[in-house]
C-alpha cells in the first residue's frame, strides 16, 4: 500500500487519534452496566468486573504510545 498521502501528517495527529480512540473505548466500558460484563460467569465476584480491568489497561496503552512516539 502507498501511504504517501499522510507523509505531510504530523506524527503527534497519529498519537492524538489513537490516544482518543482508546479513550472513547474506556467510556464505552464504563457506561456498560454490571449485569452485561458479567453475563455468562458462574459467579458474579468482583474480579470479573471488565471495567476493573480495562482502566489500568488503557491507560498503560495510551503512556507507551505517549512516552515511545
Amino acid at each position: 500500500m502507498n501511504f504517501q498521502s499522510l507523509a505531510g501528517v504530523d506524527p503527534l495527529v497519529g498519537v492524538a487519534i489513537v490516544c482518543a480512540l482508546y479513550l472513547v473505548m474506556l467510556v464505552w466500558v464504563l457506561t456498560r452496566r454490571r449485569d452485561d460484563i458479567t453475563e455468562g460467569a458462574p459467579d458474579r465476584k468482583r474480579w470479573r468486573d471488565l471495567r476493573l480491568w480495562i482502566v489500568p489497561l488503557i491507560l498503560i496503552q495510551i503512556a507507551l504510545h505517549l512516552i515511545f512516539r
